[in-house]
């Protein structure tokens, strides 16, 4: 499965697509990354994950939520922005932020989820568009 990250405004707003099928390895091996761009942020930044294009994605829940943690408790995490219409990401991304009282956002295209973000960061609005993908 595809995984990609690219900062839609730097140090500012972090974005995270994937799809296809999604493996427990894959899931520990995404959320390392996570942390890595959060290690190398300067200050705390939105970030946005795409996986409208998820074909599958662990069942296992007792496994999964505990590979989130180090990045949804990360300090230089500001909010989660999720875009998604599978409802086995939408119940894992709910219990880890909530879990961990992070703010998480849900919506189901990522327009919404873009407009959302220029709302948040007006002085980057202009800045934040459609990833390059």
């Amino acid at each position: 499965m595809p995984i990609l990250y690219e900062w839609l405004v730097e140090d500012e707003v972090l974005y995270n697509r994937v799809w296809g099928e999604f493996t427990e390895d894959e899931v520990e091996e995404s959320a390392a990354l996570v942390v890595q761009h959060f290690e190398s942020a300067t200050h705390q930044v939105y970030f946005l994950i795409d996986t409208l294009d998820i074909r599958t994605f662990p069942k296992n829940m007792l496994r999964v939520l505990p590979m989130t943690k180090d990045f949804v408790t990360h300090q230089n995490m500001r909010q989660l922005i999720v875009v998604s219409n599978n409802t086995a990401v939408k119940f894992v991304t709910s219990i880890a932020a909530n879990l961990q009282k992070n703010k998480l956002v849900l919506f189901t295209n990522l327009d919404d989820a873009l407009d959302y973000l220029r709302k948040q960061l007006p002085e980057f609005a202009a800045d934040i568009n459609m990833p390059v993908t």
